[in-house]
């Protein structure tokens, strides 16, 4: 079974001052939450949106350490859910 932390993303449609986005957020705790928020690309798929979000997050200065990679998604109504791994060849390398 794979653990690590899970990464949700959400669409947000367009207003009258902004483009629609996705918004990837990952609530570490009760006081640490990160988030990041990319423009929608017309020309990706929505999953593709999805990811592309969950990667920036990954990617973000202060999230976690080490080398993630997507192991996993699941969805609902409103939203994706990433599921994250350290990357398991180069931890075994290190052994």
């Amino acid at each position: 079974m794979f653990l690590g932390p899970i990464i949700k993303t959400r669409f947000l449609g367009p207003t009258n001052h902004r483009q629609a986005r996705i918004k990837a957020t990952h609530k570490r705790d009760s006081e640490v939450t990160w988030s990041v928020t990319i423009n929608w690309h017309y020309g990706s798929t929505a999953e593709e949106n999805h990811y592309n979000a969950a990667c920036a997050l990954m990617r973000k200065d202060g999230f976690f350490s080490g080398p993630f990679t997507v192991v996993g998604r699941g969805h609902d109504y409103d939203a994706y859910y990433w599921l994250v791994s350290v990357d398991t060849t180069a931890a075994q390398e290190a052994i």
